[in-house]
């Protein structure tokens, strides 16, 4: 949606300043087609599928196993009485 907005304002600006016509118009045309197409993805799956989807991944708890090194263990069985 941020890309849509950004677009949006260069097309607003492309009319305040001396832009060239064409790319004028591709700006307008490129943000129709992404409203489109943001339009057809959160039909299929909610907006914030991709966002949850990659913090689950990211985010979810690892299992973590320490392991002491050889001679920390050597160390400590030397100093039991």
């Amino acid at each position: 949606m941020f890309f849509v907005a950004v677009f949006i304002i260069l097309a607003m600006a492309g009319m305040f300043f001396r832009v060239n016509p064409k790319l004028h118009v591709l700006n307008i045309l490129v943000t129709i087609l992404l409203i489109i197409l943001i339009k057809i993805v959160n039909r299929k799956k909610h907006p914030s599928f991709l966002l949850s989807y990659t913090s689950y991944k990211l985010l979810q708890p690892r299992k973590i196993i320490l392991k002491e090194p050889e001679d920390v263990k050597s160390k400590k069985s030397k100093l039991r009485y």
